[in-house]
């Protein structure tokens, strides 16, 4: 069974710094004028399909109870570093790391304490409303 939605936690081993990378995605969709970005993670996503409601929620450990939060909407996932230019200036130092890389968009990233981050459930991942755009 494939899942739309992933929860991805970003942890340093061997990467680049997860809140630096958080902060390096936002900052790349603000900057693109298509508003996309990539993250590249070690988990290969097994069992995620992408479709136009897939989403995507990356965190990593923001010290004294609370995380860095990237929510996203899902637009494919690669198994391979991409021929995308921006992904390949990127990632192409990590390619031995990271197994799936992410093209998203709609993208949002907060500081919230760990207790907040949302769970799954059987339609998917359920995004709190600190999340949710107006």
């Amino acid at each position: 069974m494939t899942r739309p939605s992933i929860v991805l936690r970003l942890t340093q081993r061997e990467g680049p710094d997860p809140i630096r990378e958080l902060h390096r995605g936002f900052k790349a969709a603000q900057e693109d004028p298509r508003g996309v970005s990539w993250i590249a993670t070690r988990n290969p996503g097994a069992g995620f399909s992408a479709r136009a409601d897939s989403r995507l929620l990356a965190f990593a450990d923001g010290g004294e109870g609370t995380s860095w939060a990237l929510t996203a909407r899902v637009i494919s996932r690669h198994g391979t570093l991409p021929s995308d230019g921006a992904a390949r200036d990127i990632y192409r130092d990590y390619e031995s790391i990271f197994r799936a890389y992410w093209k998203i968009t709609d993208i949002d990233l907060k500081l919230i304490p760990y207790a907040d981050l949302p769970g799954t459930t059987l339609k998917g991942l359920r995004i709190p409303d600190a999340f949710r755009r107006s």
